[in-house]
């Protein structure tokens, strides 16, 4: 579905002042960023992946290294991520 199209179907059933809400959210600003600035919500927060559409390899790595229970909100991580993911889980055990 598009955003346009979710916009759309958000305003028809729950009113323009639910649609205001995501429009507001930090979810929905993280969302439509720049890369740049995704990269930099990861950063801070690792399970601002979610967030995320079109994940790079390098947000991914940014959301292990705060959080190898990230790889749970990722869409489709590489080998490497993996990898990443399952060394830092055993270094906390």
């Amino acid at each position: 579905m598009k955003l346009s199209e979710l916009k759309e179907t958000v305003i028809a059933i729950r009113g323009k002042e639910e649609w205001e809400k995501i429009e507001n959210s930090e979810e929905y600003k993280i969302y439509i960023a720049p890369e740049e600035e995704q990269l930099k919500a990861v950063k801070e927060n690792g399970y601002n992946i979610e967030c995320v559409y079109s994940q790079t390899e390098k947000m991914q790595k940014y959301a292990i290294y705060r959080d190898a229970i990230c790889m749970d909100y990722m869409k489709n991580p590489s080998d490497s991520v993996i990898s990443s993911a399952l060394r830092s889980y055993r270094s906390i055990k």
